[in-house]
């Protein structure tokens, strides 16, 4: 080395000592960085010998398959939802055609005439109208009641209601 630097006439001079050039990393790069030096990995894929790769069509297959099953049993729970549903419906309508007879007769029995008559008789103190066409009647001494047929034949309500007028 010294002939070459005597054939060029140069000397060995301390250089200054150059800064090496600092490529400014992003974010990324030196996150990167980081977690290729504190977690080293191996870059290729390690497979015993004679080994394949899992075949793609086979993933598919079992994918499609395992849809196929998640499919089925989805439909079947919300079957059975439904008839749940359906059901409680069903015994919601029987208890209110029961609720329905029961409020049919209360409202027959107190549209019932015979009970009318009989709280106009005993509470209201009213007579039947077998009572209204009969008169005491005293003549000549002798004293007895006599019936009088009315004209108009009323009967029912509308006897009831005469008696008022």
């Amino acid at each position: 080395m010294q002939n070459e630097e005597e054939r060029d006439g140069t000397q060995d001079e301390p250089k200054a000592p150059q800064k090496a050039k600092k490529e400014k990393k992003t974010l990324r790069q030196r996150y990167f960085d980081f977690a290729r030096s504190w977690f080293p990995a191996e870059d290729t894929e390690v497979r015993a010998v004679g080994a394949k790769a899992f075949p793609t069509r086979y993933f598919v297959a079992v994918l499609i398959l395992t849809l196929t099953l998640l499919l089925v049993v989805g439909s079947s729970v919300l079957v059975a939802q439904t008839k749940s549903l359906v059901e409680k419906q069903r015994n919601e309508i029987e208890r209110l055609a029961y609720e329905r007879e029961m409020l049919e007769n209360k409202l027959k029995v107190k549209n019932d005439l015979l009970r009318f008559e009989k709280i106009a008789r005993n509470e209201l103190g009213m007579v039947s109208d077998a009572y209204i066409t009969q008169h005491y009647v005293s003549l000549y001494g002798e004293e007895g009641i006599e019936n009088y047929k009315d004209t108009d034949e009323q009967s029912g309500l509308s006897a009831l209601v005469d008696v008022f007028k």
